[in-house]
């Protein structure tokens, strides 16, 4: 398996054939100095199976963590982007093909550097859509295409805090945002939509949800997936990192989830059954939907080490 890691990204490809990971932090100390890796470290589902394709270490990326990628609309390739090693931050954008395990460099693709962005591909288009991140001297709040020479600012009376550290996930033509950390240093919990206008241009949306959402954090895990015969869109997200308020001011690591029925705009609580019952406080770890029921959650930081277990989450019908 890929050795203990947080701040990496796990991308499902092929159809959910294989999750594949990349880059990240083995260690907490090596956030400040250079220390991310750059290896590539794939799941094979059906053979629930590790495996390291020797084609990636040629003319791979530079060391990383923080990043974002995500996986091409025809799911052959995952596509990398930003990231820091130490103090430097990268804008650059490769592409991994998962049938040769070859890496290309997209320099149409390059934007400003940053950290702790979001990224999701839009279905149906050949475009990928990255929001959000720190570029060093403050937080950012507008969502750009990567794939496209242009593309016009997206529109909306209201629109997101800029923030790092966010989640982002993909439906249809439209993208749900949710969490995140500020400027001040204090974490969100609210949901947003980027709705595609029948224009082509982009809208922002808040979605005001019924229910409990999750506390306020960033870091977290959020997924697409399918439970009980819903037909909405359907989002889990897990653990992350928040605080105990401003007179506290302490890290606190989630091992909590949550669900949003898209039905019923309604987030709740999940428990789970089985052994273990699930994943251990952390934030900075991956969940990557595989198939319509089932994610697969991977590594993190649980505020002293890094953790390389994995975890599936089943939904039950």
């Amino acid at each position: 398996p890929p050795s203990p890691r947080f701040g990496h990204t796990a991308t499902a490809c092929a159809g959910g054939r294989y999750v594949v990971v990349f880059g990240g932090l083995d260690r907490a100390s090596a956030s400040a100095t250079k220390g991310a890796l750059n290896d590539v470290v794939v799941l094979d589902v059906a053979q629930d199976a590790w495996f390291r394709p020797r084609a990636a270490n040629v003319d791979a990326p530079p060391p990383r963590a923080f990043h974002c990628a995500c996986a091409t609309g025809d799911g052959r390739c995952v596509v990398v982007t930003c990231g820091r090693d130490g103090r430097a931050q990268h804008g650059d954008a490769w592409r991994l093909d998962c049938e040769t395990w070859t890496w290309t460099r997209l320099t149409r693709a390059e934007t400003t550097p940053r950290d702790f962005a979001s990224v999701a591909a839009v279905m149906g288009e050949d475009s990928i859509v990255m929001f959000g991140g720190f570029d060093g001297k403050g937080w950012i709040g507008e969502a750009e295409t990567l794939t496209r020479a242009s593309e016009s600012d997206a529109s909306g009376r209201a629109t997101p805090e800029p923030r790092s550290g966010s989640a982002m996930v993909a439906h249809g033509p439209n993208l749900l945002i949710y969490g995140g950390q500020g400027a001040n240093g204090s974490a969100f919990n609210d949901t947003w939509c980027l709705r595609r206008e029948s224009d082509g241009g982009w809208r922002w949306v808040r979605l005001v949800l019924r229910g409990s959402p999750p506390t306020s954090r960033a870091g977290h895990g959020m997924s697409m997936i399918s439970a009980g015969g819903i037909a909405a869109p359907n989002v889990v997200v897990t653990g992350g990192v928040g605080d105990d308020g401003w007179l506290v001011k302490e890290r606190t690591y989630f091992d909590d989830a949550y669900f949003l029925d898209g039905d019923n705009a309604k987030w709740q609580k999940l428990t789970f059954s089985g052994e273990g019952n699930g994943p251990s406080s952390r934030a900075y770890h991956t969940l990557t939907q595989v198939s319509l029921h089932k994610c697969l959650c991977f590594g993190g930081f649980n505020g002293a080490n890094a953790c390389n277990d994995a975890w599936w989450l089943v939904a039950d019908d």
